[in-house]
């Protein structure tokens, strides 16, 4: 009969021992996912910051074709009138 209380405390040691390193597993993934997480965001920030620099950079010169392409058109037009 001891014996037979012996095996069953030695069980529950077990599976608690178990139910532990389970958890313990758990908290490492959830510490693993959360910090991949951050990661993409702090890579998804960079990337944006970056395409707006492109961006901004791009603009003077999209806006000096732009005048460039209504200047030529208005000439063309003074020519068609003349």
């Amino acid at each position: 009969m001891f014996r037979m209380l012996t095996q069953f405390f030695n069980m529950l040691t077990t599976l608690f021992t178990a139910g532990e390193k389970l958890a313990n597993a758990g908290n490492e993934l959830a510490t693993w996912a959360e910090e991949q997480a951050t990661s993409f965001n702090d890579v998804a920030r960079v990337e944006r910051a970056q395409r707006l620099t492109a961006l901004k950079a791009q603009a003077p010169m999209q806006q000096q074709q732009q005048q460039a392409q209504i200047e030529l058109t208005e000439v063309t037009s003074d020519k068609d009138v003349a």
